[in-house]
């Protein structure tokens, strides 16, 4: 899901772990200089969160 995405492994894989266990938070904080990472992070969770419900 985030293979495409440089750096940031530990918070990938917690991101992809909550995901496949369905166990969503109802907020995240994406925090730091590089926009492209934080939008697309957000943006996946949100599509994989409606495809869940």
């Amino acid at each position: 899901m985030f293979e495409d995405i440089i750096g940031n492994n530990k918070v990938k894989e917690y991101l992809k772990t909550t995901i496949e266990t369905k166990n969503i938070s109802h907020s995240y904080m994406f925090v730091g200089k590089s926009r492209h990472w934080k939008e697309n992070a957000s943006t996946r969770i949100c599509k994989k969160d409606n495809v869940l419900k």
